[in-house]
């Protein structure tokens, strides 16, 4: 026999989520962002007409975390594309450690188990960054103990562009974020969406209520591709910064500089800017100096060999981000209020 967990029960087991909602079948969604941040994305479109309300939907570092002393945990759910990938990838955690690893092709109904060694332990499944996640049931053994895992240390809220998200890392909880949440035992809201660039207009004041102990940005390469002249550009930083710190003025923030990239090999000049990527790293870092929370982080950390990189020369592959997380965290244990707060 097996213990059935659903609906409002198995809402509470759903981490790094903004808010979780039940629909009209009783599967389980979580979100990222607010209703009136999606509804700035839905008037946002890339160069290449892309619609961010798929990749806003998606499911970055949202995980399902209980502890129990179940010898398996199955999930039954339902996924769809967000991000043109017609996979889903799902890494399991072991009292911390990673000890599975599933990837399933074809979108739709799925139910997906991992055995679980004897004993009560602390399981975690992360979930797919890349697709649109619905949960309908987990299951466990009958008359299993199912709890609470312990509480988080910190809650941080992240912002940042297709790198932020995990793009296009072959494991969900190995992205930056990721890492930086396990590393710092820290829930973790991953505002990220591909393709995204500084814009004040997409903060919502409500995000206010989430009460992050931290928050890192990590904009800057989009805007690069999309904004014609360095002007331009630095009004972006500008206006996104300065309405972050309205909306959180006593809230630290990380500001991680865009990562090194290798693509001009790879793209033709369609496109003439009036400046260079030193200019525009040099305008974020000004931009940032204007404000007392923000703690700047270099791309200085980030090696240049192409073998950290996907084949496009702009994201990190796994390796990259194993060096890219361990960077972050460090960086946030470095600053001021981590040395408080001991």
């Amino acid at each position: 026999m097996n213990r059935e967990i659903k609906g409002e029960e198995l809402r509470q087991y759903i981490h790094n989520a903004l808010y979780t909602w039940i629909d009209e079948r009783g599967f389980v969604h979580a979100e990222r962002f607010t209703e009136k941040q999606l509804e700035q994305y839905r008037r946002d479109i890339y160069m290449d007409n892309t619609d961010f309300i798929p990749r806003a939907k998606c499911s970055s570092t949202v995980m399902l975390e209980l502890v129990t002393d179940s010898d398996y945990i199955a999930l039954e759910h339902d996924w769809h594309m967000g991000m043109r990938y017609e996979w889903e990838d799902v890494d399991f955690f072991v009292d911390g450690v990673n000890t599975d690893y599933r990837l399933v092709e074809n979108e739709g109904y799925r139910l997906i188990g991992f055995d679980i060694p004897k004993g009560k332990h602390d399981v975690q499944i992360w979930f797919p960054w890349c697709d649109i996640i619905s949960l309908e049931h987990v299951y466990v053994d009958e008359g299993a103990v199912v709890e609470q895992p312990p509480k988080k240390d910190l809650r941080i809220l992240t912002f940042g562009d297709s790198i932020t998200q995990g793009y296009i890392g072959h494991h969900p909880a190995f992205n930056y974020v990721g890492i930086m949440a396990r590393s710092l035992n820290a829930e973790c809201v991953n505002q990220a969406i591909g393709g995204y660039w500084f814009e004040g207009a997409s903060l919502d004041p409500a995000l206010s209520e989430y009460r992050p102990d931290l928050i890192t940005v990590a904009y800057g390469t989009n805007d690069y591709s999309l904004k014609g002249s360095l002007e331009e550009f630095r009004a972006g930083v500008s206006g996104f910064v300065t309405r972050l710190e309205e909306i959180f003025p006593e809230v630290p923030v990380l500001g991680i500089i865009p990562i090194y990239r290798c693509d001009d090999r790879l793209r033709p000049r369609i496109y003439t800017r009036s400046y260079t990527r030193d200019e525009a790293m040099e305008a974020i870092r000004a931009e940032y100096a204007k404000y007392k929370n923000i703690t700047v982080l270099d791309d200085t950390f980030f090696p240049h060999p192409k073998d950290y990189f996907a084949p496009d020369g702009v994201h990190p592959n796994d390796l990259g981000f194993m060096v890219y997380g361990k960077a972050v965290t460090d960086a946030v244990r470095r600053m001021p209020f981590m040395k408080e707060r001991k």
